[in-house]
């Protein structure tokens, strides 16, 4: 009854509400858990076999507490052990996270020396220690090196395309592609294409607002997109398509002006004829604006 009384009571320290199975990450590897578990479960010890009233029956539950008091020891010490991996991966997580938001805020390297250099030294340090603590083989963990410095390479890209600086954004992916994650460099270089490609379109949408209401201009700045060898085929066509819808609408624009005016020509030339078969002469002021 008093070993029963004991193993409730270790089952109790072990998953109940306070037990040491809920101390995780930090709290598990932080505080001395080993110590104040242990400290009760031999408090419970105690209690469980107080009434005892036999040496025989002191000794048999020694002998099963101590049984249960080394398996209670060990049982803690694999959690620590579990958790002290949970708590590195916290701590590693939190740095890549923490370095990630600094080069979002630093991404321009001719502004803020070696501000990604030293994001990408602390993940690389913090990636050492994990594997040396938790055994990992080289090649993992280059793995999750590459991995997780291209967060960093993809932050810095981003925000330069996110500030209209796609030649920087060009220029760091070419220069950082090997130390890329795969996945993340595919995806990064149709951003960046994207955004060399946006560049270029609105350069072309200026020129546009430049000359929207000068035919020969719109002529000239479309010939100029089809030679452009650098804008993709897509953009391209969308480009000639509102420059041509311009185009059009002009011409229209100027057919209806002509049309108008050989309206208001004939209506002038019927008057100045009017007065002339009424046996008047014109005016100057009535046939100025035929002269015109």
């Amino acid at each position: 009854e008093a070993f029963t009384k004991l193993r409730q009571k270790q089952l109790d320290l072990t998953t109940g509400e306070g037990g040491f199975v809920n101390q995780k990450g930090a709290n598990a590897v932080t505080k001395p858990i080993l110590k104040d578990y242990t400290g009760q479960f031999d408090m419970a010890v105690q209690q469980a076999g107080a009434d005892l009233q036999t040496d025989e029956q002191r000794a048999l539950f020694t002998r099963r507490a101590n049984v249960a008091s080394l398996e209670f020891k060990g049982d803690i010490l694999k959690h620590v052990v579990s958790q002290g991996s949970v708590y590195g991966k916290e701590v590693y997580d939190g740095i890549v996270n923490l370095e990630t938001r600094n080069v979002v805020a630093k991404w321009d390297d001719r502004q803020y020396p070696g501000a990604v250099g030293l994001a990408l030294g602390r993940i690389e340090a913090a990636v050492n220690r994990r594997a040396e603590s938790e055994g990992w083989p080289k090649e993992y963990a280059d793995a999750i090196k590459i991995q997780d410095a291209s967060k960093i390479h993809d932050a810095v890209i981003r925000q330069a395309i996110a500030t209209g600086d796609t030649a920087y954004a060009e220029k760091w992916f070419k220069e950082n592609k090997d130390q890329i994650a795969e996945p993340t460099a595919i995806a990064l270089q149709k951003v960046v294409h994207d955004g060399a490609q946006r560049q270029i379109v609105a350069g072309y949408n200026n020129a546009f607002l430049a000359v929207r209401d000068d035919t020969k201009g719109l002529e000239a700045l479309e010939r100029d997109i089809i030679a452009d060898k650098t804008l993709d085929e897509p953009r391209k066509n969308t480009a000639r398509s509102q420059i041509l819808s311009r185009i059009d609408m002009l011409t229209k624009r100027q057919d209806m002006q002509y049309t108008r005016w050989e309206k208001q020509v004939a209506s002038d030339i019927k008057k100045v004829q009017g007065i002339a078969l009424a046996g008047f002469e014109p005016t100057m002021e009535q046939i100025s604006p035929l002269i015109g």
